[in-house]
């Protein structure tokens, strides 16, 4: 039991980290706010969206791949790799479905 505190509180730390984070990220909130505004986006896929995604990078980075028009193929090879690497939060059940939200805001941010 003694071990479990410890470990709830470093959850914790890094909610609030990814939080912070987010609300200081600009790309990020644009992406939010689309996502918003998507029908068939759930705050489950953005929010699995944000937090593999700002696990390790800015978000910009991301928002680099959305406006450049990555496909749902390119998402998954992206995220693929990403899963494949040490330390990676992304699990391979999450490959798929991490893939498919990542089109969904490409096909909303990407310039026409």
């Amino acid at each position: 039991m003694k071990k479990q505190l410890p470990l709830a509180l470093v959850g914790a730390a890094l909610s609030m980290t990814v939080l912070a984070c987010a609300q200081s990220d600009p790309a990020l909130k644009r992406s939010e706010e689309a996502a918003a505004k998507l029908p068939n986006m759930t705050e489950a896929e953005m929010a699995l969206v944000r937090e593999r995604c700002t696990a390790c990078h800015n978000f910009a980075k991301v928002d680099k791949e959305i406006r450049k028009g990555a496909s749902k193929d390119d998402w998954w090879a992206i995220v693929d790799d990403m899963a494949g690497r040490r330390g990676s939060p992304i699990r391979q059940s999450e490959i798929e479905p991490l893939a498919i939200a990542l089109d969904k805001l490409t096909s909303a941010l990407k310039p026409q």
